[in-house]
This record gives C-alpha cells, structure tokens and sequence, in this order.
C-alpha cells in the first residue's frame, strides 16, 4: 500500500518536471524569437554615425535612416 503511493507520488513528480520543462522551453523560444527578429531588423541600421554623433534636436533629421 504504501509503495503505491510512492510510485503514484513519483509519476506526479514526472509529470510536474516535464511541465516545467516545456513551459521553459516555450519561453526560452519565445525570446530568441523575439531577440533574433530584433536583430534582423534592428542591425542594418546601425552604422559608425550612430555610434559618433548625438542625436538630433529636429525630429525630422533625427528620423531618417
């Protein structure tokens, strides 16, 4: 009786790791998605004047790429 129980505890203990798992794989997917997307986008526009010069007071220059 009592060894039932423990196998019963032992295959929720299971369950509960691998659904922490797969809601960590999830997230962790979901990041890098997020994180390459950004770096796609986001690297093309960066050049050596971003770096050197400040930004802009007028909108209108300060918005060209």
């Amino acid at each position: 009786m009592e060894r039932a129980g423990i196998a019963s505890r032992k295959r929720y203990e299971l369950l509960f790791g691998a659904l922490g798992l797969l809601a960590l794989a999830i997230a962790v997917l979901t990041f890098l998605t997020l994180f390459v997307d950004m770096a796609v986008k986001g690297l093309p526009r960066l050049d050596w004047d971003f770096f050197t010069s400040f930004p802009s007071r007028r909108a209108a220059i300060a918005s060209r790429a």
